[in-house]
Parts: C-alpha cells; structure tokens; sequence
C-alpha cells in the first residue's frame, strides 16, 4: 500500500514541469528540487539568523561566494559531459555542491577564520540536512536516480520506465533509498539544534554532524542499486566519517583537559 502510494506520487511529480527557457528545458526534479529547494533553505537560514541576532553579513558572503563557486565549477560540468557522453552526468551535482561549498570555506577561512567554527555550527543543520532532504526527495526520488536495490517490503517502489531507476530494473520494485536518506537527515535536526545551544565548544555541533552524515552516506549503499556510486563510500563518506570521529576525540580531549586545569587552579583572592 505505502509503495503503491509513492510510486504513485513518483509518476505524478515526475512530470508535473516541463518548462523552455531559452532553449533550456526545466522539468519538475529540477524545478521542485533546487528552484524551490534553494530558496526555502536560504529563508529558513536568514529567519534563524535574526533569531539567532547573528552577524548577517557573513551569511551573505557565504552564499555569494557558494554561488560564485557553483557557477566556477561549470568547467567540470563539461569534463564530465565529455568523459561520460550525458546531458547530465550522474554524480555532477555532487561535485559542483561539494566544489561551491569548498570555495565558500575557503573565503570564510580567510576573511571570518575566528566566526568559521561558529558559523558551521548555525549553518549546517539547514543547509546541509534540511536542503540534503529535500533534494532527495524532490530531486533524486521524483527524477528516479539515486535508487535502491530490489525489495518485497510494501513501500517498495516502482519507478517510471524512463528514469534511471526504470532504465535498470523496469517495474520492479526498489528500495526507496532517497525517502531513506530524507527521514535520516531530518530528524538529526531538532537534536542538532538541542545541542547547538549546550556545545561545549565551537564546532563540536558541526563535528557530531559530519560523523552522523559519514555513518547513514556510508550504510545507505547497502540498499543502493547504482552500484556505480560506491565509489563515494570510499572517497567521501568513510574520509568524512574517520576524520570526524578523530576530531571529536582530540576536541573533547583538549576540552576536558582545559576544564580540568581551571579546576586544579587555586581561587586567588
């Protein structure tokens, strides 16, 4: 019944947009997935950000910067259309993501290095988990890519003949990994933001955060069917996930001992 319901909701998504703009074709995985995905976590971030009464030119230059980093990534876009011979190469997007983050990082490393810790500690909730959720669902789920492997559960899913999913399985039904992966990075976030307000030290909310992604991105292949994304167990989850855990242990470390030598130290009258 459930899967019957979200192969339902697949097909009716799935081409709900078809849209030209200037000869550039928009249908509904992109348009549900980043057009609306985008801004709503843009929203969210400055409506926190107020009520946080942060500094809210930093988070301006943060997305300035991601964008312009996004647009400079293009190049690698083409390198990938070349190698792979796709209109869209699968796997793209998440090297153009991780691209616009790696130049926002490096902008904010130099011109905020003492806010950077900070930052990521507000940021990474909506960004990274509320976004990343969405994006599953609305992008990944609707176009059909990123799909699971066989299943008789009753939410498994039968995709459209057309997409990725279908292309590889047909009308058998598959574990809907991208549903998987929403539920995952959703309900991190109420947590997260309990312990953003009783973090030991900056970047402890953003370290729990990372280790907490490397673990579901490194066990949801289990279910994967492409098994052509593997190999981003071995170049992103499990790197993110052990060089997590080894900064959660030094910082605790270095807390505790910093605690532990103001305790020693004698009152001085």
């Amino acid at each position: 019944m459930i899967g019957e319901i979200l192969s339902k909701f697949h097909f009716f998504m799935r081409d709900l947009v078809n849209i030209k703009i200037l000869g550039v074709e928009i249908k509904s995985h992109t348009f549900f997935g980043y057009m609306i995905g985008f801004p709503i976590t843009i929203f969210l971030t400055f409506i926190m950000w107020k009520r946080w009464k942060k500094e809210s030119q930093i988070l301006i230059n943060f997305y300035l910067t991601f964008w312009i980093g996004f647009f400079l990534s293009y190049p690698l876009y083409l390198i990938f259309l070349i190698i792979k011979k796709q209109s869209f190469p699968a796997g793209i997007m998440s090297v153009m993501w991780l691209f616009s983050l790696g130049f926002s990082f490096l902008y904010l490393f130099f011109y905020h290095r003492k806010k950077l810790l900070d930052f990521y500690d507000h940021i990474l909730p909506f960004l990274i988990f509320f976004l990343h959720g969405w994006i599953k669902i609305f992008h990944c789920f609707v176009f059909g890519c990123c799909f699971g492997k066989p299943t008789n559960l009753p939410w498994g899913v039968v995709f459209h003949s057309g997409s990725p999913a279908g292309l590889e399985y047909g009308n058998i039904p598959l574990h809907p990994v991208q549903i998987y992966n929403a539920i995952l990075l959703w309900i991190i976030i109420p947590p997260a933001l309990w312990l953003l307000k009783r973090r030991h030290f900056e970047g402890e909310v953003t370290l729990w955060l990372c280790l907490y992604l490397g673990i579901i991105k490194t066990f949801e292949f289990y279910f994967r069917g492409d098994t052509t994304a593997i190999y981003r167990v071995w170049i992103i989850s499990i790197p993110v996930l052990l060089i997590s855990l080894f900064a959660l242990i030094i910082s605790y470390y270095r807390f505790l001992s910093k605690r532990e030598r103001i305790l020693q130290t004698p009152f001085n009258k």
